[in-house]
C-alpha cells in the first residue's frame, strides 16, 4: 500500500511536470467573464413549464395528442411488426403465426 501511494503522487508530479495548463485555475471567477441576462419571456416560460399541471387543459388538440401518442401510434407499431413477421414467414414457406 506503501508503494502504490508513491506512485500515485508520482504520476501527479510528472502530470504537474508535463501538462501544466490542466493543473492551473482560472484567475477570476467564472461571474466575472460574463454577466447573465434575465429574460421576463424564460422565466414565466420556465414557471409555466414548472407548474404544468396548474394550467393544463383538455383542449380538441390536447385530446388529439393523447390519444394519437397513446393509442395510434402503439397499435400502428404492433400492425406493422406483426405484419413483418408475417411476410417473412410466408417468403421462408413456414405457416404465419398467430397474434393475439
Amino acid at each position: 500500500e506503501k508503494w502504490s501511494r508513491m506512485r500515485v503522487n508520482y504520476s501527479l508530479k510528472m502530470a504537474d511536470y508535463r501538462y501544466p495548463h490542466i493543473v492551473q485555475r482560472p484567475s477570476k471567477p467564472p461571474e466575472e467573464y460574463a454577466k447573465i441576462e434575465r429574460s421576463n419571456a424564460i422565466e414565466k416560460w420556465s414557471r409555466m413549464r414548472e407548474r404544468t399541471v396548474e394550467h393544463f387543459k383538455f383542449t380538441p388538440k390536447t385530446s388529439f395528442y393523447a390519444v394519437f401518442w397513446a393509442a395510434l401510434v402503439p397499435f400502428g407499431l404492433y400492425n406493422l411488426i406483426k405484419w413483418d413477421l408475417r411476410r417473412q414467414d410466408i417468403k421462408k414457406g413456414r405457416t404465419p403465426r398467430k397474434f393475439l
